[in-house]
């Protein structure tokens, strides 16, 4: 039974450690997309993206892992948008909406990532009439 609750508790303390490396990659693609760098905060939003689906229902217990990747997913979509990749930014937006329907900041960037597709297909179309 020793054996049995020593195992259990290094379980737990290598899932706290996990979920220690989750928040410290949010943190660290926070700070990126903060001081502008845009296009590394996408990769860390989408390493901790990666990291959360490969963990466990077991691993992230205590933790509201969807309430976490909506989390990322807005945050991600934010630095796709000051990169304006609008469709990309769009995607995540939606994908936290599905996860948190009242997501405040993902409400918002989906509107940003709708008015920078209708933009862009805006001036697409006006390319091909001055080309015609």
């Amino acid at each position: 039974q020793d054996r049995d609750e020593r195992l259990a508790s290094e379980g737990q303390v290598s899932a706290n450690r996990l979920v220690t490396g989750l928040l410290q990659l949010k943190d660290e693609g926070n700070a990126a997309l903060k001081a502008g760098r845009a296009r590394e905060s996408v990769e860390i939003y989408s390493r901790a993206l990666s990291r959360l689906s490969e963990l466990s229902q077991e691993l992230v217990e205590g933790l509201e892992s969807s309430s976490l990747k909506a989390a990322l997913l807005a945050n991600r979509s934010q630095a796709r948008l000051n990169l304006k990749q609008w469709d990309e930014a769009l995607a995540d937006a939606e994908a936290s909406l599905e996860i948190q329907p009242e997501h405040a900041k993902a409400q918002h960037r989906r509107r940003v990532a709708l008015e920078g597709v209708a933009s862009l297909q805006g001036q697409r179309d006006r390319g091909e009439a001055l080309k015609a």
